[in-house]
């Protein structure tokens, strides 16, 4: 059970808690209201409005009074006990420096929830497929009759939901590379990683700092832990000798179909892509309701984390066939002229683009042609990974954005692809719908960052879907 009200209120009293960047999915508002119910005097370092800081909080009626708006400078650090960092917020940020120098604690919402939270922690990480993997993992407990949480990264602080934690509950956690990179608590009770392949090098300043800190959960895990990941993921595979301590169990290899190479009888997905579970079929390769093998390796690796016997398999595969996908996943959008939009605004790289492409490449029906519309500002410098995927097996191709001009002439110059160019996503959208003929898909799937024009992918996705819908 969380602590009582008396003990909480008086683990905080006499401190000062300043939290950094309210964001926009409820990790900073979560972290606010862990620490008010801990009696920490709370104050707000953010770069938005005041006034709109201020309405938001108003609509919390737990809070008895306003906390204090504090601009990002170094002078908002003084006379605080405990600073609460928004993820997003870059390691190398000079006032992170300050901070240390004047000895301040530091933390982050995910820390403070792994800190009090009574019940069963289950993480989900990697480059792609994570909000998926664990969605799954929460339908397939629910099915189960377990009582499930399902937050973090995915949209949702589970400090919101405090008064529901529980020490008989299982907490499904998506975890960012942001969140990894800060994390402390050694916590998690299974850990799954779906492939980590190449993402936010920016922020991180390099590929392998990157790779680094989404290891970094590795030690977060309880030592009795597992870890469950893919065998054709390098960076994991790797990591089995870096950790030789730690149960990583690798999946997708061929190996694992030798009897006694995965434990208590772990599923997995045959030559045919059929899913097995202690030598039965489980469900066929084109029976699961999601698109494509990655659908089919984060469902295997959903249920091979719940490690669950051959009966409570079945039982908990039913609750993950009767999810749909998330929004902005390879989902059907309508028609328009007799032309289909399948929407992948969650793409914000260039591999689950092309992923996309190759899915609905291989169904086209004969005759029809594949067109795809990206767009955004670039999260590295050099765009020689778009030069050597793209326009893959799209007939055509809409650039919009920041990378447009910078991308289309590239393009041009190597004689790949002849795209239209645009200021907006809508724009580029209906450039696409003018190009393609009846029977034709259009696949919307940006493959790069948002920040150049929305605060995120889902902003940009609804923009594209309302002027489609419309």
């Amino acid at each position: 059970m969380p602590a009582s009200e008396d003990d909480r209120t008086r683990e905080g009293l006499g401190q000062v808690a300043l939290i950094w960047g309210l964001g926009r999915f409820g990790g900073g508002l979560g972290s606010l209201l862990h620490l008010h119910r801990r009696g920490y005097e709370l104050r707000i370092m953010d770069r938005q409005d005041p006034a709109d800081l201020r309405r938001e909080l108003a609509q919390v009626a737990e809070l008895d009074e306003m906390p204090t708006m504090l601009p990002e400078v170094a002078e908002s650090l003084e006379g605080i006990d405990l600073l609460v960092i928004n993820p997003a917020i870059p390691l190398g940020h000079p006032l992170l420096a300050q901070a240390d120098q004047a000895g301040i604690r530091q933390t982050q919402e995910l820390d403070l929830f792994l800190g009090a939270y009574p019940g069963r922690v289950h993480a989900v990480t990697g480059t792609n497929g994570k909000s998926t993997t664990a969605s799954l993992m929460a339908e397939g407990l629910r099915a189960l009759g377990r009582d499930v949480l399902l937050g973090g990264n995915i949209g949702k602080s589970l400090c919101l939901d405090e008064t529901h934690w529980r020490a008989d509950q299982d907490a499904i956690l998506e975890i960012s590379s942001f969140q990894a990179a800060r994390l402390e608590t050694r916590r998690i009770d299974t850990l799954s990683f779906t492939p980590i392949l190449r993402d936010h090098v920016a922020w991180h300043g390099s590929l392998e700092r990157y790779q680094s800190d989404k290891l970094r959960l590795i030690g977060a895990c309880r030592a009795e832990a597992r870890i469950y990941g893919f065998a054709r993921c390098p960076v994991l595979t790797r990591a089995t000798q870096r950790f030789p301590e730690r149960a990583i169990i690798l999946l997708g290899g061929p190996a694992e179909r030798r009897p006694g190479h995965l434990p208590n009888g772990t599923p997995y997905l045959d030559e045919r892509q059929d899913l097995i579970h202690s030598g039965h079929k489980l469900l066929a390769a084109d029976a699961f309701a999601l698109p494509g093998h990655f659908n089919r390796e984060n469902l295997l690796l959903a249920l091979a984390s719940l490690e669950l016997d051959l009966d409570s398999a079945r039982t908990a595969l039913r609750g993950m066939q009767a999810f749909r996908g998330l929004p902005h996943r390879l989902a059907p959008a309508g028609m328009r002229h007799g032309v289909r939009l399948i929407d992948n605004g969650v793409s914000t790289v260039l591999d689950t683009t092309c992923l996309a492409l190759d899915v609905l490449a291989a169904d086209l029906a004969p005759g029809t042609r594949l067109h795809l519309v990206l767009g955004g500002k670039p999260k590295e410098p050099s765009l020689d990974e778009a030069l050597e995927r793209l326009p893959g097996p799209a007939a055509s191709l809409h650039l919009f954005g920041q990378v447009g001009p910078r991308l289309a002439s590239l393009l041009l110059d190597h004689g790949l692809a002849t795209p239209t160019l645009s200021d907006r996503p809508t724009q580029a959208l209906a450039c696409a719908l003018s190009t393609a003929r009846p029977g034709d898909t259009i696949l919307f799937s940006p493959g790069l960052a948002s920040q150049d024009q929305f605060p995120n992918f889902r902003v940009r996705a609804e923009e594209a879907l309302a002027w489609w819908n419309r």
